[in-house]
């Protein structure tokens, strides 16, 4: 399985990553890597959605890499980011105030329970 990109939106301004089956952090990196490709055709900046609701568990050392989800690694990239169904106890390690968003310089890492919650996280 693993986990596979695609265009969330026809403006391809969200880029969608879902986790499916059983995953480790070799699959989303690579998926990652490959992706940058297809932002060579994006002219707005792009937001980024990755959905972990398909994967079976979430793998070891997930509070570091989930801190690169969105990294400006392209120019067209926002820095804006929204994690869907991560488990509580992992969101409190990453986010011990007990809230849904993490600043890290110039990357907004937000955290959310659907698509609809992830929608409104990248219009604020």
């Amino acid at each position: 399985m693993g986990v596979q990109f695609k265009w969330d939106n026809e403006a391809k301004t969200i880029l969608r990553y879902v986790a499916e089956g059983s995953w480790n952090w070799l699959d989303y990196h690579r998926a990652v890597r490959i992706s940058l490709f297809s932002l060579y055709s994006a002219k707005a900046p792009v937001d980024v959605i990755f959905d972990l609701r398909g994967g079976n568990r979430l793998p070891g050392g997930a509070i570091a890499h989930l801190r690169t989800v969105g990294k400006k690694q392209h120019n067209t990239l926002s820095g804006r980011a929204v994690i869907i169904g991560l488990d509580d106890k992992t969101l409190r390690q990453i986010v011990p105030d007990g809230g849904k968003l993490l600043i890290l310089g110039d990357q907004k890492l937000h955290f959310a329970d659907s698509d609809e919650e992830a929608y409104i996280h990248l219009r604020e």
